[in-house]
């Protein structure tokens, strides 16, 4: 009778237990959809005390913290949770994200190439590696990874301005500002016609660097309008 009482409170205990793990998710997502982050931290990470295996409020917690700004905390959240769950590629995609956002880009070249080996058809991976290798001044890699996907879709902008920047930076000037004035003209990008119109300036090319130059000024008022000039 006593082995039968005995279970009954260790099956009370764990319903009990998980009722208020289930209260605490409830109120921490909660908190998070209103934007409350900070409570959603701190319930989060009551829950975890109670469930360090918990994946879902793990990586719910990272995401608050990497958006309050605390990156270094968040990127820890991140790690035990793909501790939890080696193989998920978008908790590791996150984690990349993380450590972009916080500038580190070694950091995130090595998360974003993971990832990249386990999906190598998805374009804003490549894209995100290819700015990584760029970043840290490997701007041949990004070049050869980037080709291809700029090659077979020539209506990303985002790779074209990544690889354009690339070969500019790599001395490749007029096949990289023809990428970037492809991006000024069709992504409507002030920072592409802004660095096009550098590019010609480099290659005395002037009446063509005023007129990328006019572009990213037409799209961004805080540059000077070259007109006037």
């Amino acid at each position: 009778m006593r082995v039968v009482a005995c279970a009954f409170l260790v099956s009370y205990y764990a319903l009990a237990q998980q009722a208020n793990v289930d209260r605490l998710f409830q109120s921490a997502v909660e908190a998070q959809q209103r934007g409350d982050l900070t409570a959603a931290v701190r319930e989060y990470q009551h829950l975890l005390q109670i469930r360090p295996d918990a994946l879902d409020a793990r990586v719910n917690l990272a995401v608050a913290l990497v958006r309050l700004g605390r990156f270094d905390e968040g990127i820890d959240e991140y790690r035990l949770a793909l501790k939890i769950d080696p193989g998920n590629t978008a908790v590791r995609r996150n984690l990349a994200l993380a450590y972009y956002k916080k500038g580190d880009f070694t950091g995130a070249l090595h998360e974003f190439d993971a990832v990249h080996q386990a999906a190598p058809g998805d374009a804003s991976v490549a894209v995100l590696l290819g700015d990584c290798y760029s970043r840290l001044g490997h701007n041949d890699q990004a070049i050869a990874l980037l080709t291809p996907f700029e090659e077979a879709h020539p209506d990303d902008m985002d790779a074209a301005y990544v690889l354009g920047s690339a070969l500019i930076q790599a001395g490749k000037l007029r096949k990289g500002v023809a990428l970037l004035e492809q991006v000024g003209q069709r992504g409507k990008s002030a920072d592409a016609w802004l660095l096009a119109g550098k590019t010609r300036l480099k290659l005395n090319e002037y009446m063509l660097a005023r007129q990328d130059l006019e572009g990213a000024a037409r799209l961004d008022t805080s540059l000077p309008d070259r007109k006037s000039t």
